[in-house]
């Protein structure tokens, strides 16, 4: 019979960063920490430990040169965002609103029959400071399709970018039938944002499918 060698695992030696990777990495961490003020120990661990990688990374492949753009990248991660959800009416209120507008018919399928979405207080902002994103938002079920979630995303975007650098998404109903709800995502920056124009994007999913979607300006001063 014939025998089958199984090669050894080859064990790559761990080598830390020195020179220039060593002063990009103190470099980051401190940027992190900075960034990082009055979040939570979680929120810390991630943002710290982001920010010191990608700008290690740019270093080692930039000669050490990286440094600066690195932290850039990396603050994406210590953007917060927290997230809070209400009910302002129930199914039985959408439901007979929509009929009364449409000869007493559901539609066919979920659909959203108000939308509004403000920035507040204001979408200009302090590097370090908080904004909310605030949607107010009606959604009826349809008679062939029941409504069976809703989900909102909010996307983040350096100004002319197609690619958001930051996003989340949450359930943005109580239950899986019509009915209002506010929602509030709570943009909290870091001291370290850079300044100048982004872009905020919400958008509204009912079933899995892209419904409808808004977009905000943002100023960074």
């Amino acid at each position: 019979m014939d025998r089958i060698r199984i090669a050894a695992p080859l064990l790559l030696p761990l080598r830390l960063p020195t020179g220039r990777a060593a002063q990009a990495l103190l470099l980051a961490t401190s940027l992190a920490l900075a960034a990082c003020e009055n979040m939570s120990t979680q929120e810390v661990l991630t943002c710290v430990g982001a920010t010191a990688l990608t700008t290690t990374i740019g270093a080692v492949v930039g000669g050490g040169k990286g440094a600066a753009g690195g932290a850039a990248v990396g603050v994406a991660a210590c953007v917060a965002i927290h997230f809070a959800m209400h009910q302002t009416k129930d199914a039985s209120q959408v439901d007979a609103d929509y009929r009364h507008a449409h000869g007493g018919q559901l539609p066919a399928q979920p659909q959203i029959v108000k939308l509004d979405v403000q920035a507040t207080p204001s979408s200009t902002i302090r590097k370090g400071g908080e904004l909310t994103i605030v949607s107010n938002v009606e959604v009826v079920s349809g008679k062939g399709e029941p409504l069976s979630g809703v989900t909102e995303e909010i996307r983040l975007y350096e100004y002319g970018k197609t690619e958001p650098f930051k996003t989340d998404s949450k359930n943005a109903s109580a239950k899986s039938e019509s009915g209002g709800y506010q929602t509030s995502f709570t943009i909290s920056l870091p001291d370290s944002m850079p300044q100048g124009r982004y872009r905020i994007e919400t958008a509204f999913y009912l079933n899995k499918r892209l419904a409808d979607t808004r977009s905000l300006p943002l100023q960074v001063v």
